[in-house]
This record gives C-alpha cells, sequence and structure tokens, in this order.
C-alpha cells in the first residue's frame, strides 16, 4: 500500500510540476501553525474589541496596518532564499541571512524615524512616539522570525509548530492584560511589539541551540 502510494506521488508530480511529498509531509503542520495564528490573532482582536474605546482601537489597527506595510520593504525574497539553501544542506546561508536582513533593516528604522518626525512636526506626539517604537522593533522582529524559513528549508515541519507554539499565546496575553489594565494607546503598541520581539528572540535562541546552523 505504501509502495503504491509513492508510486502515485511520483507520478503526480510529472503533471503539477511540485514536490507533492514535501506538500504532503509539511501540509498538516502548515496548516496546523495557520489555524493556532489565526485563532490567537482573532482572540486577541475579540479582547480589544470589547475593552479599548473605538478611537484607541482604530488608531491601533492603523499602526499595525502600516508597520506591516513597512516590514515588507527590505529583502522580502531572503526568506525563500534561505528555505532553498538550506534544502540543499548550506544551513549556514540561515545565519548569514539574519545578520544581512538585519543590516538592511535600517531601512525600516529611517522610514519609521521620518514617519514619527512628520507626526511630531504636525503636533501629533503620540503617533509619533508609536512609530518610533515600531522602527525600534520591527527589524529584530522580522529577523528573528527567520527561524520560520530555515525550518521549512530542514523539513522540519513539526518543530516549526511545536517550537514557537508556545510563543504565539505570549502576545495575545500580554496585550490582552495591557488592554483590562488601560487604554493608552501607547502601552498597548509598545506591549504589542515588546512582546513579539522577545518571544521570536527566544524561539530564534532555541533554533539555533537546537540546529546549530552555523554560519557561511
Amino acid at each position: 500500500m505504501r509502495h503504491t502510494l509513492l508510486k502515485f506521488l511520483d507520478h503526480s508530480e510529472k503533471y503539477i510540476k511540485t514536490d507533492v511529498r514535501y506538500l504532503a509531509k509539511g501540509g498538516f503542520w502548515s496548516v496546523s501553525n495557520y489555524l493556532i495564528t489565526i485563532g490567537f490573532g482573532l482572540i486577541t482582536t475579540i479582547l480589544l474589541a470589547n475593552f479599548v474605546p473605538k478611537d484607541i482601537l482604530g488608531t491601533y489597527q492603523f499602526i499595525l496596518a502600516i508597520a506591516s506595510i513597512i516590514a515588507v520593504c527590505t529583502l522580502s525574497g531572503i526568506g525563500t532564499a534561505i528555505t532553498q539553501a538550506v534544502a540543499r544542506g548550506k544551513d549556514g546561508v540561515y545565519t548569514y541571512g539574519v545578520w544581512e536582513k538585519l543590516k538592511w533593516n535600517t531601512i525600516i528604522i529611517a522610514i519609521c524615524a521620518g514617519i514619527s518626525l512628520y507626526y511630531f512636526f504636525n503636533g501629533d506626539t503620540t503617533l509619533a512616539i508609536a512609530f518610533l517604537i515600531v522602527g525600534a522593533s520591527t527589524p529584530f522582529i522580522e529577523s528573528f522570525k527567520l527561524y520560520e524559513e530555515y525550518l521549512r528549508g530542514k523539513e522540519a515541519f513539526k518543530e516549526g509548530v511545536t517550537l514557537g507554539f508556545w510563543r504565539k499565546p505570549i502576545p495575545l496575553v500580554a496585550v490582552g492584560i495591557a488592554a483590562l489594565l488601560t487604554d493608552d494607546l501607547l502601552i498597548l503598541i509598545g506591549t504589542y511589539f515588546l512582546s513579539h520581539t522577545i518571544s521570536y528572540g527566544i524561539v530564534f535562541w532555541q533554533v539555533h541551540k537546537k540546529f546549530s546552523p552555523g554560519y557561511e
């Protein structure tokens, strides 16, 4: 039965031009990771909608949306390059890629500084400070989360979920507690970005400790 299934997968690859075994192996864990992420995100949104005033929530979501746009401004394709290189056995490319991402993410700092100055000179110090927080945190978040691409290249799909599972509730709990205690926009934004930076950093360290990718 197993032999027949493998022959079928090999045969199907000729027609859909895709590594079907790779998809079959990682499909369950990829879907699980996606559903977990969506679930925690939904819970966070519900918490904020119930405990934070609408105007504060709107501004909070605006900042996160702009931060997401800014995050794709530098070396957005490096994750794919890391996955492909690691799949070929060149693990050291991962560490090199993280440092390159950090270096080029100084552009994010510059963009956020420019946005911050714009709001400062227009009298909105809250948004000015908020984008300084974004600029200080996003480069590290975007660099640390490259561990996901590394594990994908290693076909360590299970580890991609299990190593990072404990991380996902941290921003939810942190932002939820902050929302219960205050509706201060800067505290909410600071809590969101700080919790993501720390939690991604810890998983990044765990991956290095477990797999020792070395340097290229």
